[in-house]
Order: C-alpha cells, then sequence, then structure tokens
C-alpha cells in the first residue's frame, strides 16, 4: 500500500494574491477533513512594499474546527510570525495540519504600510 501524498494546490487558492493594508487581516478556511484527506499544507506568502516600518512583518493564526456548530476554536492552535521583513522581501512558510477544518487569519503587523499575501492550500490523500 502507497503511503499518503500531497496534490500541490493552485497558488492563492485560499486567498489570492493581493494587497493587505496596514494593520488588516484576512480571513478564510481550509477543509481537510473530506475526500479521503490525511491532513494537508498550508502555506503563506509575503512580500514586503518599497517601505517597512520597525514592526513590520506578518502572522498566520490557525483556528481549529471545534464542534458541527460550526464554531471555531477561539485561541490559534498555531500560530507563525514571518518578521522582521526587509524592504521587497519575500518570504514563504508551510505549516502541515492534521485532518480537519480550519479559519486562517492572517495579519499584517505593519501599522503603516501595505503588505502582499497569498495563501495556498495543498491536501493530503
Amino acid at each position: 500500500m502507497a503511503g499518503p501524498s500531497v496534490t500541490a494546490g493552485i497558488a492563492g487558492n485560499v486567498v489570492a494574491s493581493g494587497l493587505l493594508g496596514a494593520g488588516a487581516n484576512v480571513a478564510s478556511t481550509v477543509d481537510f477533513s473530506t475526500g479521503g484527506a490525511f491532513g494537508g499544507d498550508v502555506a503563506i506568502r509575503v512580500t514586503a512594499g518599497a517601505t517597512v516600518s520597525g514592526t513590520n512583518g506578518c502572522r498566520l493564526d490557525v483556528f481549529p474546527l471545534g464542534d458541527s456548530t460550526p464554531a471555531f476554536d477561539t485561541v490559534a492552535s498555531q500560530s507563525y510570525t514571518l518578521s522582521p521583513v526587509v524592504a521587497s522581501g519575500t518570504y514563504q512558510k508551510t505549516l502541515r495540519l492534521p485532518t480537519g477544518v480550519y479559519s486562517l487569519k492572517a495579519t499584517n503587523l505593519d501599522a503603516t504600510n501595505a503588505i502582499t499575501v497569498q495563501i495556498t492550500s495543498s491536501k493530503m490523500s
């Protein structure tokens, strides 16, 4: 029996690449609970603008679905901060998540400048 394999998702299939304003956040959900999923990967890609402030970066928070209401946890099960970032730099981090449904929230930690954010999911099955 072959082990699980990852089917790479199309770039930006969760959150399409776009500007995230200063101090703003964007949220979306991913479902790794159907179609024989063994979990999946969530990749966040951040590109800083031409200028960054001293408090810069982007944080990705992951909130599992807690019950069938549906109600997501209010405390993140995982968080990852891409910081510090340099002007015009691009950074990517992939988190592996077990089978389940998750709410994702990306927050721009730069209170002065926008960044470009993209989130992509890939399912393991």
